[in-house]
């Protein structure tokens, strides 16, 4: 049986809030000297633990309910062999597998996703945020973005399919220079002006 805690520390490494689910034992927190979130995985061998910035916190905290309230299965908190930080559901092999929240290591264009996993990848329905501000919500395949949405920062959309990272058959909206870009195989078919 394990524990998933969810422990928030303030500065002076006190605790200030602590959340847990669990499934049999008592979790035990590493305090840290910052306002970072802890997240542990309490079994019979050591705790691993992962270290989110405190604005994920709740989402991880309200994702991980569901599931546990959904199903059976327990989830893990570990790290992969990328450096990945990963929290959710796996499988027998103790690939990411069901549902989980998986945090990019630094250097990643990708920051984190939150969804559907497959045998180790993103793969499903999922929210996909990337470390420029970017914002996909969709259909993932294998790690790669097939239907859905990407939103930039500024506003701007794609909604449509993808192929081979591209995009494929959709519209881009741009709404800083009024238009709307159509493309159909890959190629910009159409433009119009938004008005």
């Amino acid at each position: 049986m394990s524990t998933i805690a969810l422990v928030t520390s303030d500065t002076l490494g006190t605790m200030s809030t602590q959340s847990s689910i669990h499934y049999g034992t008592t979790p035990s927190t590493e305090k840290k000297a910052d306002s970072s979130v802890t997240v542990s995985t309490m079994q019979s061998a050591p705790a691993q633990t992962v270290v989110v910035d405190a604005q994920l916190f709740a989402q991880m905290q309200r994702m991980l309910a569901n599931q546990m309230a959904q199903s059976q299965v327990q989830p893990i908190t570990t790290t992969l062999s990328d450096g990945s930080k990963y929290v959710g559901q796996v499988n027998q092999d103790g690939k990411p597998h069901g549902r989980g929240f998986l945090t990019y290591p630094e250097g990643n264009l990708r920051l984190n996703y939150e969804g559907e996993f497959e045998n180790g990848s993103p793969h499903g329905q999922g929210i996909l945020k990337m470390l420029n501000g970017d914002k996909y919500e969709g259909h993932l395949k294998a790690g790669m973005t097939t239907t859905g949405k990407m939103t930039e920062p500024n506003g701007n959309y794609y909604r449509g399919e993808w192929q081979d990272g591209k995009f494929w058959n959709g519209t881009y909206n741009c709404f800083t220079g009024g238009q709307a870009i159509e493309y159909k195989n890959g190629e910009h078919s159409s433009c119009c002006v938004i008005l």
